[in-house]
């Protein structure tokens, strides 16, 4: 778990031990009453486990391949050289959209 995470995780135990009050915890969270009952909830559900955050370990959806990002800059260097981002990328677009049809 990273800091932030371990750090709700720390918090919302001490809530269920009886140490610090919702509204305490929310202060120091800087969170609503109600977002401390989400993470109370997913404490007696998962435990320390349901504090990780889901989207860890997994590949971003957008990312481009190494070879795609190559292959632009090789374009755009050489044979777009003398194209703005802008045009270049219209024009990208356009051999795009005629190869498809």
């Amino acid at each position: 778990m990273n800091d932030k995470e371990n750090k709700k995780y720390k918090i919302i135990e001490k809530i269920e031990k009886g140490e610090i009050t919702r509204k305490e915890a929310a202060f120091e969270l800087s969170i609503t009453i109600r977002q401390i009952d989400r993470l109370r909830t997913i404490y007696k559900e998962f435990g320390e486990k349901g504090f990780i955050h889901k989207g860890r370990g997994r590949n971003n959806v957008n990312k481009k391949s190494k070879e795609m990002i190559e292959e632009l800059k090789h374009l755009y260097l050489g044979e777009y050289n003398d194209y703005n981002f802008v045009a270049f990328y219209e024009e990208i677009i356009e051999k795009e959209r005629k190869i498809q049809r």
